[in-house]
């Protein structure tokens, strides 16, 4: 969990598990009530991140051990989600067989109100700036990633011609098979999209061309029988 002025004190939301939250006396059943010198170091570091306890529903109690029974997870989220209007609620499952804590199924959307169109639209601005992000993140210099990688693959083989017998290091070159499979993949998107543009743009100042290209997609599209 990040400290106070650090980066992580920026993230949206914090869930934790294991952390009674200024626990009432309700909360537990059975065993010794927690005192006030093992809540103190907790109720410090809740008060320093401006962490609440978010809505929940479902089993009251998530913990027990046969004979003692507690809430003891919560999903808690910071003020820097209240801030970006984000909302988050939390489902207690029933506890499965696996487990002595209840599975919980937490939800965070934007709180924003109107119409089902002006909702729609506020939720696809807010992604905006992380898919922006992710696409930075993940596909610039995607080219150069990606000859970096095959490269990586075809010294591994090399290599392995003369370690036949390594099995770890026969794991490693699959790994790296796999890792350039996909970096090639993303490549052969990122030329697509980058053709079909330049394809629209050109075939704008062409309207005959561009219009005969729409006309044979739009054969190829069409659904000629549906078979019941």
């Amino acid at each position: 969990m990040p400290r106070p002025g650090s980066p992580g004190q920026y993230l949206t939301l914090d869930c934790l598990g294991g952390l009674q939250l200024f626990p009432l006396p309700q909360d537990k059943r059975g065993g010794k009530a927690l005192t006030a010198y093992l809540l103190h170091d907790l109720k410090e570091f809740v008060m320093a991140t401006s962490l609440v306890d978010a809505p929940s529903s479902g089993s009251f109690y998530t913990w027990t051990n046969g004979s003692l029974w507690s809430k003891l997870d919560r999903v808690l989220m910071n003020s820097v989600s209240s801030d970006r209007r984000l909302m988050c609620s939390a489902e207690f499952l029933p506890m499965e067989p696996t487990s002595n804590h209840c599975p919980v199924l937490a939800t965070v959307g934007a709180e924003i109100r109107g119409t089902a169109q002006y909702v729609l639209c506020g939720k696809l601005k807010l992604l905006k700036k992380p898919l922006r992000k992710l696409n930075c993140d993940e596909f610039r210099g995607i080219f150069d990633k990606t000859s970096r990688v095959k490269e990586a693959f075809k010294a591994a083989i090399i290599l392995q011609m003369a370690t036949l017998d390594d099995l770890v290091f026969q794991e490693e070159v699959r790994v790296l098979r796999e890792r350039a499979d996909v970096f090639m993949h993303a490549e052969r998107t990122l030329s697509g999209q980058k053709a079909r543009c330049t394809h629209l743009v050109e075939g704008d100042y062409s309207t005959k061309y561009f219009y005969a290209m729409v006309n044979k997609n739009k054969q190829m599209n069409s659904i000629s029988y549906v078979v019941r």
